[in-house]
């Protein structure tokens, strides 16, 4: 079993969920400009502006950005209907987002598996 890294399990509501988070991360995190508040038992959240339309803000797509650089994976869950890895292809394949990030995904409990995604 190896350790869970930091990540993004969930984006919605004006919200990222973070989950595994140490105090490296956090560190690295406010260094970059991002807040994630409290952090509690390595869990944190991160809140973000929403628009009243379909698109993603510039502020959305920078902070997605900045969790990315910072090491942070973003979780594949084939029981959402976008996942935040899906979230990050669909950003890159709309050429807003050109960077590269690493998404996570489970093979059983404390089994996960990362798989990194390169920049086009």
């Amino acid at each position: 079993m190896i350790h869970t890294p930091p990540y993004v399990s969930l984006i919605q509501s004006g919200n990222i969920q973070l989950y595994s988070l140490d105090r490296a991360t956090v560190k690295k995190m406010r260094q970059s400009g991002l807040n994630p508040g409290w952090v509690w038992f390595g869990n944190g959240d991160l809140a973000y502006p929403e628009s009243d339309d379909f698109s993603h803000p510039p502020e959305f797509i920078a902070t997605l950005k900045r969790l990315a650089e910072a090491g942070i994976c973003f979780s594949e869950d084939y029981k959402q209907q976008c996942s935040p890895a899906d979230l990050m292809r669909e950003l890159r394949e709309a050429g807003q987002l050109k960077i590269e990030f690493n998404s996570i995904s489970w093979k059983g409990p404390g089994q996960c598996q990362l798989h990194p995604h390169p920049p086009d």
